[in-house]
């Protein structure tokens, strides 16, 4: 079967595998230069995970490659721990088939990923109620299931009416009556614009299909610009709903724009604690410490202060201010680094790091080593900026 005969639920939240088509053969070759992905050129299908991004589309997460013994039984070759990606469009014409996962083998095997995409591409309840009103499916994007078309009709353009896409958000008080957000400038003036809230409702037709009707009567009430939120204030705001995935987002959007504060502990060399050890043997008061000068013999090694669980987990302390860094910790040096730079070190770090954590001893928000995968393309800049400095 082709998606294009098919209803989107079909995939949504699915493992399905599609056949290798030359185009998209090609566009995995890509892929397969950089490691992630292998025997691009002795596969004939891959093995993907459907689920929708609000904004986005209708996706596959691409988990392996699939080959079949001569007993017809599929074979997986797993895809690097990193995320790949196609959107629907690029496969719709290309035969799949369900995966009927027996004894949810592989729920198991991919559960880090599925759990990942649950979590990063979560909605809101209208949003997931909305997805399985089926009298919405003719007006919807074939490729965008979130997105339907709505005329736009006014007294002045009796004989015209012009449909647009909307982003559905939210289903309103009123039976078959909901909201959205705007995706495209209408050619009319309608008194409504692109990325501005619309209300519509739907209507039956005579051959039973439905057809989505702006109210242009009702406007979206404007809220008062607020003062932007500080980073304590969005990680407060978030604390309070964690299943925003808006109110997250919200607070990595600050976080990647600015700088954060790790503790390190000096670490001498045996030569030079020796030294330091019989120094202080020969003085008679550590007050004649003042004003001395010490040279080291050996390179001074600053060790990164991680924080480790009783169950032997490591998390990834940073500290959005000196301020937020407490007296207890101890003779530590604090250092500077951006955002993303302090991400790579705890991403690269040698011990397995279960999250990072920002202000841990305050206000605090732990992020899931998913967030590696979700600032992956800055975090790649980054590094690439720092080669260079070298």
């Amino acid at each position: 079967m082709k998606y294009k005969d098919v209803d989107f639920r079909l995939i949504c939240n699915n493992f399905c595998i599609f056949s290798l088509s030359d185009n998209l053969r090609k566009t995995l070759k890509k892929a397969e230069t950089t490691g992630l992905i292998k025997n691009i050129d002795k596969v004939k299908s891959i093995l993907t995970y459907g689920y929708i991004d609000h904004s986005a589309g209708l996706t596959l997460e691409i988990l392996a490659t699939c080959m079949t013994d001569k007993n017809g039984t599929f074979q997986f070759f797993d895809v690097d721990n990193t995320t790949l990606k196609i959107r629907i469009g690029m496969v719709q014409e290309d035969d799949f088939m369900l995966y009927d996962d027996i004894g949810d083998k592989l729920k198991t095997r991919y559960k880090d990923k599925v759990n990942m995409i649950l979590r990063n591409y979560k909605v809101s309840k209208d949003i997931e109620n909305i997805r399985k009103i089926e009298t919405l499916d003719s007006l919807r994007s074939k490729e965008y299931p979130d997105d339907v078309l709505v005329v736009f009709q006014k007294d002045e353009y009796k004989e015209y009416g012009e449909a647009c896409w909307v982003r559905i958000e939210k289903i309103e008080k009123k039976e078959n009556y909901f909201s959205g957000i705007l995706l495209n400038e209408p050619e009319k003036d309608f008194g409504i614009h692109n990325g501005e809230k619309v209300f519509f409702h739907l209507e039956k037709q005579d051959d039973g299909s439905y057809m989505g009707f702006a109210d242009l009567k009702k406007k979206a009430t404007r809220k008062k610009a607020k003062d932007k939120l500080s980073l304590k204030e969005l990680i407060k705001e978030y604390n309070k709903d964690k299943s925003s995935i808006e109110k997250l987002l919200a607070v990595i959007n600050v976080l990647i724009t600015q700088n954060v504060y790790l503790l390190y502990h000096a670490l001498f060399g045996k030569d030079d604690i020796n030294n330091i050890e019989q120094f202080v043997k020969n003085l008679d008061n550590l007050d004649d410490l003042k004003g001395k000068e010490f040279t080291t013999s050996n390179p001074i090694r600053l060790k990164l202060e991680l924080l480790k669980t009783p169950q032997g987990e490591f998390f990834f302390p940073m500290y959005s201010s000196p301020q937020e860094i407490p007296d207890t910790v101890g003779d530590c040096s604090i250092v500077e680094k951006h955002f993303l730079e302090a991400l790579i070190l705890a991403k690269n770090n040698k011990h397995n790091i279960s999250a990072v954590i920002i202000d841990p001893f305050s206000e605090s928000i732990i992020l899931g080593k998913d967030i590696f995968e979700l600032l992956d393309e800055q975090i790649k800049i980054v590094e690439k900026l720092l080669k260079e400095q070298k």
